[in-house]
């Protein structure tokens, strides 16, 4: 993102793949656990992606960008999924830079779990928090935002880290405080 560009006031990802250089742990601990997405893929799809460019350019891997000014975030990754360490690192890496990120876990879930909707209650409320999080992001008054303005008129902490459950209920994680939606 640049200064002179509009962002909106919030957006949200569904298993995203911040690090084209597959150096996240659970790349390897998922293995066989995720059926949709291997460290083969990965690498195959990468260097198609990335041709002759540097992995680690912050417009090809986000994870290695300055996240300053960002909009509110929304990230939704399935704990048994390669690409979960990308999710958690670049959380991390959003806080550190003061953005708002909430990231939902999805146990026992796998790449893009969210997809499966209508089949999968944990699908369903993969959605329901995407739809609540969007209302959080409209009502605040800031449909956009400029990177110098503020990025919403709302002064609470962030939002905590959650997890979908097996059952389809939000649980916190062991890192926040309540869950969406309680």
């Amino acid at each position: 993102h640049t200064a002179a560009e509009v962002l909106p006031a919030g957006a949200f990802v569904f298993s995203p793949w911040t690090d084209l250089a597959a150096t996240g742990a659970s790349v390897t601990g998922n293995e066989g656990k995720d059926v949709w997405l291997s460290r083969r893929h990965i690498e195959e799809w990468g260097r198609h992606y990335v041709g002759k460019s540097n992995v680690a350019d912050p417009g090809i891997s986000p994870l290695h960008a300055d996240l300053t000014g960002f909009p509110r975030l929304l990230l939704i990754v399935g704990d048994q999924e390669v690409l979960l360490d990308d999710t958690l690192r670049v959380e991390a890496k959003a806080r550190d830079a003061g953005v708002d990120v909430e990231v939902c876990v999805g146990r026992g879930m796998q790449h893009d779990f969210p997809l499966t909707l209508p089949w999968l209650e944990e699908s369903r409320e993969a959605w329901e928090t995407v739809a609540a999080f969007l209302d959080r992001c409209t009502s605040s008054g800031n449909r956009t935002s400029s990177v110098s303005a503020p990025l919403s008129n709302d002064s609470s902490p962030m939002k905590p880290t959650v997890q979908i459950g097996v059952l389809g209920r939000c649980r916190p994680s062991p890192r926040s405080g309540p869950a969406i939606g309680q």
